[in-house]
């Protein structure tokens, strides 16, 4: 009989899911920083540190809207939000369930996922968006089979 070589699954990329609204706030942000930078730049007294501080605000929040995504390694899930990362085990998944909460995490959706783990003996919680939610579960389930799928409710 011939066993079949399970081949190690690549990583799979998986962009945040972005509401109009978040975007619309955050191209506003960056925005006002944008204007107050350069007029802080140009003014008749140049504030060149609050200017540039701006201008650097303004770079983050960017940063936040384009590097915002999620990877299903082989032994662990990358979250990445700009210069934000968690770098979380799969062995310490215990339970995924979608919900709606307003709490802060690196997701620019309220469609999100709350991903329970164990980390240093606690119990911690994140929450992401990833724009193709049933593909990256059923991803999540693949790599990591004995964590809990659940409803939500939040």
């Amino acid at each position: 009989m011939s066993q079949e070589l399970e081949l190690p699954r690549p990583s799979r990329i998986f962009p945040s899911q972005r509401d109009r609204w978040i975007v619309i706030l955050l191209v506003t942000t960056q925005t006002v920083f944008i204007i107050s930078g350069i007029k802080l730049l140009s003014g008749a007294v140049p504030l060149h540190w609050a200017g540039i501080a701006c201008l650097a605000a303004s770079m983050f929040v960017g940063w936040i809207m384009v590097g915002t995504y999620y990877v299903i390694q082989l032994d662990c899930l990358f979250i990445r939000c700009g210069c934000f990362r968690w770098t979380i085990p799969l062995m310490s998944i215990q339970e995924v369930s979608p919900t709606r909460s307003l709490l802060s995490g690196p997701a620019l959706s309220l469609e999100r996922l709350k991903i329970v783990y164990q980390q240093g003996g606690q119990r911690r919680t994140i929450l992401i968006s990833p724009i193709q939610p049933e593909d990256f579960l059923a991803d999540l389930k693949l790599a990591a089979p004995w964590m809990v799928l659940t409803r939500g409710g939040e």
